[in-house]
């Protein structure tokens, strides 16, 4: 079935064949299924104890609040130019520089995913621990 559904570029989701748990869902009040910006809050409340806190409170990455893009664009706002300063020539065989601040200032929810890592390897390459 699941393969069926892509053929048709159509996501296949098997719990929304369960007619019950769709109408439970429906039923639920608003607070249980979101509160104070977390989503799925009532499943994640559920996990507790079960797994770690990061994975039980993890965001996906592709999802933006109002709130959300203000704190991702001032944190690539500090982050760019501390990444752009400790740039070497190393770094244009692996990076394509132009790209990464095109997708910063565009996309700020995967710049900083970027530069992070850019971060990362400049810090790694710095202290020795990696050769380019």
């Amino acid at each position: 079935t699941e393969i069926a559904a892509r053929n048709f570029r159509c996501e296949f989701r098997y719990p929304l064949l369960d007619k019950e748990l769709v109408e439970f869902a429906y039923s639920l009040p608003s607070h249980l299924k979101c509160k104070n910006g977390v989503e799925r809050y009532m499943f994640r409340e559920v996990l507790k104890g079960y797994t770690t806190e990061r994975i039980r409170m993890r965001r996906k990455g592709d999802v933006l609040t109002t709130l959300d893009i203000e704190k991702l664009q001032s944190s690539v706002g500090e982050l760019l130019p501390k990444v752009l300063s400790n740039w070497s020539p190393e770094f244009d065989e692996l990076f394509n520089k132009e790209n990464l601040m095109q997708v910063s200032r565009e996309y700020p929810h995967v710049g900083l995913r970027y530069l992070l890592l850019v971060e990362s390897l400049q810090q790694q390459v710095q202290s020795g621990t990696i050769n380019i």
